[in-house]
């Protein structure tokens, strides 16, 4: 599942912004991060897994109604059943993004990483709040190891291309952006992008008004991938 977040919330396709349910409550099963788990009856450990199930369902119907302090809330609640899910983490930090709080956004991600080190997303998540605190040099980095993880995700090289562009290497973006291209060229989205590069290199790489180098470059806040 695909979710990117452009200027704003327009763009946003908030039920899709985490994997399943299903797929969290196994998570919190596997990790033994819920109460009673290790070793108390497993009524229990199962009973907090539906917590959780049912605080992340909450969550993402807030997400539907744009209703990001009550998405923070469910998600908050999330965290603390399961604060070994990764992906508990991470989807607290999309929420947090959203709402500009980027340390928080920041630390979440971090968060989701020390427990899952492959876990692209979270990668991806990172390079963009680092982008937007102005750490194009560290956004970088975070996109490079997205890159190495999901080789064969457009996203990750498109979000490489904006850090580059970010921090000035308008060859290296334009680069990662043809590889974006090359995974998914029907996607509009990448033409568009490119464009603005091209023209970019061609002009001594200058921006556009405003300092925005490309579309969603400011807040493209999170993405989930078919891995």
């Amino acid at each position: 599942m695909t979710i990117t977040l452009s200027t704003g919330l327009s763009a946003a396709t908030p039920s899709r912004v985490a994997s399943s349910p299903v797929g969290l409550r196994a998570e919190i099963r596997s990790t033994g991060s819920g109460p009673g788990l290790g070793g108390a009856p497993a009524e229990a450990g199962a009973s907090a897994a539906g917590r959780a199930d049912a605080l992340y369902r909450a969550g993402i119907a807030a997400l539907q109604q744009r209703d990001l302090a009550g998405a923070q809330a469910d998600f908050e609640q999330v965290v603390k059943l399961s604060p070994r899910s990764a992906e508990a983490h991470n989807s607290l930090g999309w929420v947090l993004l959203a709402r500009q709080q980027l340390d928080a956004a920041i630390a979440q991600f971090n968060a989701a990483l020390d427990l899952r080190s492959d876990f692209f997303q979270a990668y991806l998540n990172l390079s963009s709040a680092l982008l937007q605190k102005g750490d194009a040099k560290s956004a970088v980095r975070e996109a490079r190891q997205a890159v190495r993880f999901a080789p064969t995700m457009s996203e990750t090289y498109r979000a490489l291309a904006h850090a580059l562009d970010a921090a000035g290497d308008v060859e290296g973006a334009t680069k990662q952006m043809k590889h974006a291209l090359e995974l998914e060229p029907g996607r509009a989205e990448l033409h568009d992008e490119m464009g603005t590069l091209l023209v970019r290199g061609a002009t001594g790489g200058a921006k556009s008004p405003g300092g925005v180098c490309m579309r969603g470059v400011r807040c493209r806040a999170n993405v989930r991938g078919n891995a």
